[in-house]
């Protein structure tokens, strides 16, 4: 597993934000006009991807792998995250799962990052929740650290 010093929690906030700047400069028709979350979250898919070559991670969407089996959230139900930061086919180099909404903060899908981080079968470092707004977004960030998980939370604003 790739120590998480390297990969300090600010710098991949800031990836995030520069990601998520981009989303709205170039695609804020696709949230504008409620284009679905599938739509959002391919075009921030790429954005990440140009954030995060440096550090050679995949980064998938609606990825559903856990090495070769199906990934089960913590009900046994299929668990497929709207974007993945991760190497496929292992667990020891997972750095962050994504789960976007559009104008929705969902409980649902904050519990489903934080089971992702918890589940140490699939190594996540970071689980993030991005709700998609017309001026703006939010973020909760949910990691572990020293044993603890952290929660905090960050927008545009």
């Amino acid at each position: 597993m790739k120590d998480l010093d390297y990969y300090s929690l600010d710098i991949v906030k800031q990836k995030v934000k520069d990601a998520l700047k981009t989303l709205y400069q170039r695609d804020y028709d696709l949230i504008k006009n409620d284009i679905n979350e599938q739509s959002i979250s391919y075009r921030l898919a790429i954005y990440l991807e140009m954030q995060f070559s440096e550090w050679k991670y995949n980064i998938d969407c609606e990825y559903n792998r856990n090495k070769e089996d199906i990934k089960e959230n913590n009900d046994a139900k299929p668990f497929k995250p709207d974007i993945v930061i991760h190497e496929r086919k292992e667990n020891d180099n997972n750095l962050l799962c994504i789960e976007i909404k559009k104008n929705n903060d969902s409980d649902d899908d904050k519990i489903k990052v934080i089971n992702a981080i918890e589940n140490k079968d699939y190594g996540y470092k970071f689980g993030m929740f991005i709700n998609i707004q017309d001026n703006g977004y939010d973020v909760f960030l949910t990691y572990k650290f020293m044993c603890a998980r952290i929660e905090e939370e960050f927008s545009d604003a």
